[in-house]
């Protein structure tokens, strides 16, 4: 089951960008090798019930089905983070530098391992996201591309899940 029944209306998704050592074999003396890989991972966002904005990463997993004992993929998420409200999405951009709050969290610059690279904002949601696209110019800035896009969510059936 997808999460946004969790909160109130699925505002985009951002790109986020891992740097990974893994084990690369071994080399002519025996020693362990690794290697760095990049990955990529879509995150939603959410317009939170009783905070600003939910972060989720959306996957599935192979599980076995007790019934049948079948491979199943079954759809689930994990947590990611949320904004409790501007000032914490501001603290958290480090726009607040006087406050202590200088590193952006999401910035390439103060975090070369795990930043973001791209926001999509659906404008559709213009008075849940009015607080998130006020700080769009400073994500901006900051080298975080947005990406604003408007699309109409799908209108569900009456008795549909």
């Amino acid at each position: 089951m997808p999460v946004n029944w969790l909160w109130r209306h699925h505002m985009g998704h951002f790109v986020q960008v891992q740097k990974h050592k893994v084990d690369d074999g071994v080399d002519i003396f025996g020693n362990k090798k690794t290697k760095d890989i990049v990955k990529k991972f879509r995150v939603d966002i959410y317009a939170g019930s009783n905070c600003l904005a939910v972060f989720t990463y959306e996957f599935k997993e192979e599980e076995i089905n007790p019934e049948t004992g079948k491979k199943e993929l079954k759809p689930k998420y994990m947590f990611q983070g949320f904004w409790n409200d501007r000032k914490h999405m501001e603290n958290m951009l480090g726009m607040h530098p006087r406050q202590g709050y200088a590193d952006n969290c999401y910035s390439r610059k103060d975090n070369p391992d795990d930043y973001v690279e791209k926001f999509y904002l659906n404008t559709y949601y213009k008075q849940e996201c009015k607080e998130i696209l006020s700080c769009a110019q400073e994500w901006a800035k900051s080298g975080v591309k947005i990406i604003l896009y408007y699309k109409e969510p799908k209108k569900v059936k009456k008795g549909a899940k």
